[in-house]
């Protein structure tokens, strides 16, 4: 019996249905591929985008500002970006009784003892009587400047600009710090055996921060990281510590995975034994930031202030508490570094400006009396 070949050849309608299942395949593959877009991809694309937002609304590094010297309290005639002198010899003040006042805290009564021996200093080079006058916060310090009450301070890096704008700060001097040239920098640091070994392996970490009044624990690492194309929440996560001490402690008993930290204060724990060398690597360096400043009211007596610049600069502070200041290997004695305000605070200006964070008092007090030689509010 013959074969019928025919009946074994394939049906002209198999290729067409083959293309058919195949066009709807990839109609299906092409509608999976739209809907995942749209309900994975897109999604978390736009989340990123917002939590980017919303850090920057939260650090206001969206909204830049231009912190100036209060024009119309202060003039500026030499463009130094410091307080002049009254010209009007009304608002002079020369007081009898001259206060002092070092980085507030909670322990008043030590540094009262601790600065004893500059107080005394200033005594003997101006002839007046000088006194320690206990203040609790730095809000409280700017506005003891701002009223009057306080002639000569010590400052912390961040306060000194506002105390310059507001206050009529005259910064004559810095602490000098662990290289003696009165500076630091931010350092981000990292446990030594951790896995980022640069800046760029930050992404997809956690940086811890200080407090959002710190200028080298908060608010120099945003701008600088943004600055160079790391910004949070999109590259990297943020925590909080409270303070440099508890970020140092952090990294090196590895419960941190970096921080931003002011390295002489780092320098600080190292001298001290807190930490030790081999637990923490530092990956990145800022350009320097100044250290603490000390300087007096711009209303005092020409020759009072001259007194007063005098004693600041040529105070000797070896074989004091002061010494304390200075850590383990500075270079020479505790003595304080000549201030430039314009160029050393720069980069303080340009990070709070970039940061959006705009200089005020929070605790302003009244103006202390109405006679000129004491209101400080009046541009003369």
């Amino acid at each position: 019996m013959p074969l019928d070949y025919h009946s074994r050849r394939p049906s002209g309608r198999v290729a067409p249905l083959f293309v058919l299942l195949l066009m709807i395949l990839i109609g299906t593959a092409g509608v999976l591929g739209i809907l995942y877009y749209k309900t994975i991809i897109e999604p978390a694309r736009e989340q990123a985008q917002e939590l980017q937002a919303t850090m920057l609304r939260m650090t206001h590094l969206s909204q830049p500002v231009s912190n100036t010297l209060d024009k119309s309290r202060f003039r500026d005639d030499d463009n130094d970006d410091v307080a002049d002198p009254p010209k009007d010899a009304a608002y002079l003040i020369d007081p009898p009784i001259l206060y002092f006042n070092y980085i507030p805290d909670d322990t008043a009564s030590e540094a009262a003892k601790v600065w004893q021996p500059f107080i005394d200093h200033l005594a003997k080079v101006t002839g007046k009587t000088v006194r320690y006058l206990p203040l609790a916060t730095v809000d409280e310090q700017l506005a003891a400047l701002r009223n009057g009450r306080l002639h000569i301070a010590g400052l912390n890096t961040g306060a000194v600009a506002i105390a310059v704008n507001l206050c009529g700060f005259v910064p004559v001097a810095k602490l000098p710090g662990p290289r003696g040239n009165g500076s630091h920098q931010m350092e981000i640091i990292v446990p030594a055996s951790g896995p980022i070994q640069t800046l760029d392996d930050l992404r997809g970490h956690e940086l811890t921060l200080t407090a959002v009044g710190s200028s080298s624990g908060y608010r120099a690492p945003l701008v600088l990281l943004k600055d160079k194309g790391l910004m949070a929440p999109t590259d990297y996560q943020l925590r909080y510590s409270g303070g440099h001490d508890a970020s140092i402690l952090g990294v090196a008993h590895k419960e941190f995975e970096a921080a931003a930290v002011a390295n002489d204060m780092l320098a600080r724990a190292l001298a001290a034994g807190i930490v030790q060398a081999n637990q923490i690597r530092s990956v990145y360096s800022s350009p320097s930031f100044p250290n603490a400043g000390i300087g007096y009211a711009y209303n005092l007596a020409p020759s009072l202030a001259a007194n007063v610049r005098q004693a600041i600069l040529e105070f000797d502070a070896a074989n004091t508490p002061l010494q304390s200041y200075v850590p383990p290997g500075a270079p020479g004695p505790m003595h304080f570094v000549p201030a430039n305000y314009k160029e050393d605070w720069a980069l303080v200006r340009s990070t709070d400006n970039a940061i959006g964070y705009r200089y005020k008092l929070e605790a302003a007090a009244p103006e202390s009396a109405p006679t000129p030689a004491t209101r400080t509010s009046t541009r003369p």
